[in-house]
């Protein structure tokens, strides 16, 4: 004995605009997962979005979009962090060389690391190793 409950015209829409707004989800190409053809990859930040990404790869993708410098203040803006949750993440990065900070006054700037040159003399006792 099933039984239901008689939907008002106002729920019927709304319940028919959910769900058109909802994706339509097909069931995986069988085929297509035992293709011998390689998958390229995607860099993270091509594919998926912001809110995806690992804590460094959103600092990172900041960064790239700012042209490589931001304030440190404006990383807690553009991530929605607490203050201390960003340090910590930029205190971690910064520890292994992901990045960079200078205080500046009392505020830091975040900075992509500079390539390294080498030197004349370190291009040239690489040579001589070699």
């Amino acid at each position: 004995m099933s039984s239901s409950i008689p939907l008002s015209e106002t729920g019927r829409t709304t319940i028919e605009r959910i769900c058109n707004l909802l994706p339509v989800i097909s069931p995986p190409n069988s085929s297509a997962e035992h293709s011998d053809t390689p998958v390229p990859e995607e860099s993270p930040t091509e594919e998926r979005g912001p809110e995806f990404l690992s804590r460094e790869e959103r600092v990172l993708h900041i960064l790239e979009t700012q042209g490589g410098r931001i304030w440190q203040a404006d990383v807690v803006s553009h991530t929605d962090w607490s203050k201390s949750t960003a340090s910590r993440v930029l205190s971690e990065m910064e520890a292994s060389e992901e990045i960079r900070r200078v205080r500046v006054g009392r505020q830091k700037v975040v900075c992509l690391p500079e390539p390294t040159r080498q030197s004349a003399t370190d291009s040239h006792e690489a040579a001589v190793v070699e």
